[in-house]
């Protein structure tokens, strides 16, 4: 009965100190929620993308909630929490759909919590796969999107046109990839050889066969070429995620060229001022990214090996590149109004 007692009071302790921490800020708060807990470097520069995006909007200690346990353990006080006026966001990224569930879940789980809440969703691609379950899972998500209280950012046109077609009540806007509001990352650092930044997961969609020959391509310069990724070596918290994202920043910033297929490998290539070749992955988001990039002249979409051949050494001679967000600031600035509005 003592142990029953006292793991009660150890865990109403919790809940409070835990309370205590989600309503430290003064003034204006905001909550994102769905922040990462995998090595995804690139979903880590969101969620830091997504933190400088409320604090320009006047935020200034933005509150991240990471999970919302099933059991009901921590809702209940997350509910408690988050007040009437506070701003509700959830992280954008690439995971609207059946292909990262989990993700998924987690958003509908909050859409189910907070009914009456005006929820704000950062820039996402949507995609369900044309399969039984992507297609029973689109039709399940009507029913949590298609709410006038809800709004829905897509990050490329196609996933604005699917959104607004299954989601009619929602408020639907268009803005890049979050990260993409970032300022030009200037890094001291002198440019070698080539990184190859290529996908080993469920997105990827060259073959073993066109990997080798982008390689011998890349090969044919007589620059050293290396084998990187956007998953880190190392676990992600909260408090080294910035050092991390920046190591792989300085990293793409050290090199002459980057060929990827990976979205933020591309993005962080913008970002940085590094030349780069951009592979499609297994559906419309890279291609998508590419079209709000087109504007840089550093930064090729290619459909084939040939093709990257092709523009290889044009964007080797390029030299002291800058990333200059000037043509997207309208569309945050969009972003930044609604968020002002909630």
């Amino acid at each position: 009965m003592y142990k029953e007692i006292r793991g009660t009071l150890a865990k109403q302790k919790d809940k409070f100190y835990y309370f205590l921490a989600l309503r430290r800020p003064r003034g204006k708060k905001a909550f994102l929620l769905g922040t990462p807990l995998h090595r995804n470097l690139g979903d880590s520069a969101i969620t830091l993308a997504h933190i400088a995006f409320l604090r320009q909007c006047g935020y200034t200690e933005p509150k991240e909630i990471n999970f919302i346990d099933s059991s009901g353990y921590y809702r209940t006080t997350i509910r408690k929490a988050i007040w009437k006026h506070d701003i509700l966001s959830l992280l954008g990224g690439g995971n609207m759909g059946d292909q990262w569930f989990s993700e998924e879940l987690f958003r509908r789980t909050v859409l189910k919590d907070f009914p009456r809440r005006k929820i704000l969703i950062f820039p996402q691609t949507i995609y369900y796969t044309n399969t039984e379950n992507g297609r029973k899972e689109c039709a399940a998500s009507v029913a949590y999107y298609n709410d006038p209280r809800i709004t829905l950012v897509a990050r490329e046109r196609p996933s604005y046109a699917e959104m607004k077609r299954l989601y009619p009540k929602a408020n639907v806007l268009l803005t890049p990839d979050i990260v993409l509001s970032l300022p030009m990352q200037r890094f001291d650092t002198k440019r070698e050889g080539i990184l190859l930044c290529l996908r080993s997961d469920a997105e990827k969609s060259l073959g073993k066969a066109e990997e080798d020959s982008i390689k011998r391509v890349a090969e044919t310069t007589g620059l050293t070429v290396t084998r990187t990724d956007m998953v880190s070596e190392e676990p992600i918290t909260m408090e080294n995620r910035s050092a991390v994202v920046t190591k792989k920043l300085r990293s793409f910033s050290s090199a002459k060229l980057v060929i990827t297929d990976r979205l933020h490998g591309m993005i962080f290539a913008a970002i940085t001022g590094t030349p780069c070749i951009a592979f499609s992955n297994y559906n419309h988001k890279i291609r998508g990214t590419y079209e709000w990039l087109s504007y840089l002249p550093y930064i090729k979409f290619v459909q084939s090996v040939k093709d990257a051949s092709a523009v290889l050494p044009e964007l080797l001679r390029m030299e002291n590149c800058v990333y200059d967000n000037t043509p997207l600031k309208p569309y945050f600035d969009q972003l930044a109004n609604m968020l002002q509005e909630q």
